[in-house]
């Protein structure tokens, strides 16, 4: 083929059919241009799949991160609510000035913990560096913002609360006033009847109780929003399919 075009070229120079060569030029300019712009179009549908199949990919690791959040929060909201129900039995002894049991022991062991919470963000971490933006489903980036930039950023927000309240208040006041402790199973005053009258230790286990319930509140919202989040990437999931 390029040597016919080289064969032609040459007898229209030699004809001094000049006119017609230009013609025959600028036929050949357009041909290269567009055959240029087809090999661009091939690439760029090329690197669009790629994207595509990235971003499926990634997604797809969301959902599995999402999976393991799902349960860890679901564990974490069981075991908090079991520290909140044994700190309102403390409160409730400390007000109405009840005797110590074996109970309020346990109970003690559970008061103004602090404990870790793990999130995964692998997924969407991996969605950031090939661009938001590619996402096509306007309401799904808007979701995935919304879980693990708001949602994560509260949890770790009520979390150092918990950990101020916990390391600058409850491990020295344990330490100059309880016999033993054990972190969630209990704890041994030096003194009943000290424990009994100090309206500090009481105000301190109220304040932070509501700190323990902002906590849980974190930790249900991001429940739920994760359980949303997976049904809304098998929505987008199914779609393409």
């Amino acid at each position: 083929m390029l040597r016919f075009f080289r064969q032609l070229r040459q007898r229209l120079l030699t004809e001094n059919r000049v006119s017609k060569y230009l013609l025959y030029a600028i036929g050949e300019i357009i041909l290269v241009v567009i055959g240029i712009l087809i090999a661009l179009q091939i690439n760029n549908w090329n690197e669009d799949k790629k994207l595509r199949t990235a971003l499926n990919a990634a997604l797809e690791e969301v959902r599995e991160d999402l999976v393991m959040d799902t349960l860890h929060l679901h564990q974490e909201i069981a075991i908090r609510m079991d520290d909140l129900e044994s700190q309102s039995r403390v409160i409730q002894v400390l007000q109405e000035k009840q005797g110590f049991t074996e109970q309020t022991y346990a109970d003690l062991g559970r008061v103004m913990l602090q404990r870790p919470t793990t999130l995964l963000s692998n997924g969407y971490d991996l969605i950031n560096e090939l661009g938001m933006s590619n996402l096509n489903d306007r309401m799904l980036r808007n979701a995935l913002v919304g879980y693990y930039e708001h949602g994560h950023s509260r949890i770790k927000k009520e979390l150092a609360d918990d950990i101020m309240e916990f390391e600058d208040a409850w491990l020295p006041y344990v330490r100059s006033h309880f016999s033993e402790w054990d972190f969630g199973e209990k704890a041994i005053p030096l003194n009943n009847q000290q424990i009994k009258e100090d309206s500090w230790f009481l105000m301190t286990l109220k304040m932070n109780l509501i700190n323990l319930t902002a906590t849980l509140d974190a930790h249900a919202e991001a429940l739920q929003n994760a359980r949303e989040l997976i049904a809304k990437i098998d929505s987008v999931s199914s779609a393409q399919k």
